[in-house]
């Protein structure tokens, strides 16, 4: 076992040094193990540990280069295209798409402290958006008000793992826009989506389409029958899927209960039931995934849980919003 460690704790140290921007270290490592008292599992979690998929800077840019070009541009230029003779004429091409960016806005998913939100920025600055295209969901009813040729609304998320987040920002509100506009229409881009989340989204019945540069399958839930992450056969007998999806829960369910009891303040029944729901990721997404600029709720909690009133260390710590404001 011990020989089987120390090749996991170099592959860690590779991917700290190389893609991880530093995180993971073994000073913070550690200190993260600290948290788990049983040896077993702790061998385990540094086998977990070793698939975390972490999207740095230099991805995320790329990413959202692909975002634009790919899943916005590219299709509006080839409809260009084929209107005009199959042209290849940019002096025909550019000014015709520039007319359709203007009739679009892009638009950040979430309040002001969501990580989405936080992305329209460098959307925009990556791909040469002009800053009066890009809007929070909250500017949508004014912009149709002042400016009836803006017709597209496209909403922009790094991450779709559940869909709960479309359904509680915009469900209701687009709509009630549908009704009142008839002719405009929303679409869904983001960076990551999985599979649950595609089909949440598809049925919610308020995007012309919804588009992802990655879409996950269940293979990448941890802890999956179908789990790619323990696909392999060459692995030691102490490698068990069941036994590190049973701690991880044990230790995953006090901490979103935490969240859900002290911080969204659920009485103590409800808050135990959504915590057994989120212990291995939020809506049991059982995701181990990550950005540099957050690490999303549906990853494991015992990877990101960062509450300054509990001693847990976090390896990818999550910002996490401000529950609550403070008392005057």
């Amino acid at each position: 076992m011990k020989e089987f460690e120390d090749d996991l704790r170099r592959k860690l140290k590779i991917l700290s040094d190389i893609i991880w921007d530093g995180k993971g270290r073994k000073s913070t490592l550690d200190q993260w193990l600290d948290n788990f008292t049983e040896d077993d599992f702790k061998v385990n979690i540094l086998y977990l540990l070793t698939h975390f998929i972490y999207f740095n800077k230099i991805q995320v840019t790329e990413m959202l280069k692909s975002l634009y070009r790919d899943l916005y541009r590219y299709p509006i230029l080839s409809k260009i295209r084929i209107e005009n003779g199959n042209s290849f004429d940019s002096k025909i091409i550019e000014p015709l798409f520039n007319v359709e960016l203007s009739k679009t806005r892009f638009v950040g998913l979430g309040g002001a402290g969501e990580s989405a939100t936080h992305l329209l920025y460098p959307f925009g600055h990556i791909n040469d958006i002009h800053p009066d295209y890009l809007i929070n969901y909250k500017e949508i009813k004014d912009i149709l008000k002042e400016d009836k040729k803006v017709d597209n609304f496209i909403f922009i998320d790094d991450l779709a793992g559940s869909g709960t987040q479309a359904k509680k920002y915009l469900k209701d509100l687009l709509t009630e826009l549908k009704i009142e506009y008839p002719n405009i229409s929303f679409t869904y881009m983001v960076l990551i989506c999985t599979t649950k989340a595609l089909n949440t989204l598809e049925e919610l019945g308020i995007f012309k389409e919804v588009k992802a540069v990655y879409l996950l399958d269940d293979s990448f839930k941890a802890f999956d029958d179908k789990s790619r992450f323990y696909a392999n056969e060459n692995n030691p007998s102490f490698i068990d899927l069941e036994a590190t999806k049973k701690y991880s829960g044990e230790y995953g369910k006090p901490l979103y209960n935490f969240i859900w009891e002290v911080k969204e303040g659920l009485d103590t029944v409800k808050a135990n039931s959504m915590a057994d729901r989120d212990k291995l990721g939020f809506k049991r997404g059982e995701l181990l995934l990550g950005f540099h600029h957050n690490t999303p709720s549906n990853t494991l909690p015992i990877i990101w849980f960062n509450e300054k009133e509990l001693p847990w260390i976090p390896i990818f710590p999550r910002f996490n919003k401000v529950y609550k404001k403070p008392a005057v």
